[in-house]
């Protein structure tokens, strides 16, 4: 017998599934050379790097 699925065990698609990197990133849960981007990505390196108790 398979194991039931939960709701975390599908990752989500479209705007739903960038959300859920960003605040993974922002957990340090994954890299930010993890997160899929195209454009300029300095603003999202310098919100990496901010440190809000500065």
């Amino acid at each position: 017998m398979e194991p039931l699925a939960g709701p975390g065990d599908q990752r989500s698609s479209g705007p739903a599934r960038i959300q859920e990197e960003l605040v993974l990133c922002f957990y340090d849960r994954i890299p930010l050379d993890g997160l899929e981007t195209t454009g300029d990505a300095e603003p999202m390196e310098q919100l990496a790097e901010w440190d809000p108790n500065a």
